[in-house]
């Protein structure tokens, strides 16, 4: 795993749990103030070893580290509610425009 793909996978993982402390203040509570916060997801052997091997790079003495085993995470979902598709030509709403936009979205020059 080269530095970007596991920088890539961390950021969205990190994300991922602030979400999850955000959700959980509870399970924050237990994270020690100035821990090392090592995220270890399960389902990525290789990110895994990788962000172990980056902690036991990187640990300062005297704070604490706490391992955040991660059995996996959720399929993105959209949070928009009920976006609505409208086509506007010359001020007017026309439903004309709705093929030329297939044809603009599908078309190899797009």
């Amino acid at each position: 795993m080269t530095r970007d793909e596991a920088f890539a996978k961390n950021l969205e993982l990190s994300f991922e749990f602030d979400r999850y402390l955000l959700d959980h203040p509870k399970f924050a509570e237990k994270i020690p103030f100035e821990a090392m916060v090592v995220l270890l997801p399960k389902y990525d052997r290789e990110l895994c070893e990788y962000n172990l091997k980056i902690a036991k790079k990187n640990y300062a003495p005297g704070h604490p580290v706490v391992h955040i085993e991660i059995a996996g995470v959720k399929p993105q979902k959209s949070r928009l509610l009920r976006p609505k598709l409208k086509f506007s030509e010359n001020g007017k709403n026309s439903r004309k425009s709705i093929p030329r936009l297939k044809k603009h979205l599908y078309s190899k020059a797009a």
